[in-house]
């Protein structure tokens, strides 16, 4: 008899701490969506940002602003250094901080490229700037392409902004 009792209370123990379990697990995969949900607001507001100082600077210097390094891309998270290379000179003149993606790593980072007339087929010299990715999916991707590139295809579940001077 007070074996069945023992065996009872252990099952019973067992049997909530996999009720916990479970709820915990539950609670995590939560909090991991509203983080990403965070994360991709965060892009979304300095995709706006970006876009609003690339276009004070158009205004100002009366053109498109340089790329910083001789890559293809100027990003906010290189791979061989994992330096900062974004915006060097926009942060100089217009704000303080770096612009960051806020995973910055491989994934998800923003980049910046200008390239000159001609490049792709294009007639006017351009820009494009990525939010290479977000976490969630998204309907609006923006735009950028020439006739022998389509820069959205690149970054699919990101975002394209293009500039022609």
């Amino acid at each position: 008899m007070q074996e069945q009792k023992s065996a009872k209370s252990i099952l019973n123990i067992l049997y909530l701490v996999l009720i916990i379990l479970c709820l915990t697990i539950i609670a995590g995969l939560y909090i991991n969506s509203q983080h990403k949900k965070i994360r991709d607001a965060v892009r979304l507001e300095s995709l706006k940002q970006i876009k609003m100082l690339i276009e004070l600077y158009r205004l100002e210097f009366d053109g498109l602003p340089e790329n910083q390094t001789k890559d293809e891309w100027d990003r906010s998270f290189n791979l061989i250094d994992q330096s900062n290379t974004l915006f060097q000179n926009l942060k100089q003149i217009f704000f303080e901080s770096n612009i960051a993606d806020p995973a910055n790593d491989n994934n998800f980072h923003y980049r910046y490229h200008k390239f000159q007339k001609g490049e792709y087929g294009c007639d006017k010299t351009f820009a494009i700037f990525q939010v290479t990715s977000f976490e969630n999916e998204i309907k609006n991707i923006g735009s950028g392409s020439c006739p022998h590139r389509d820069f959205t295809k690149e970054a699919p579940n990101g975002f394209t902004i293009q500039w022609f001077e």
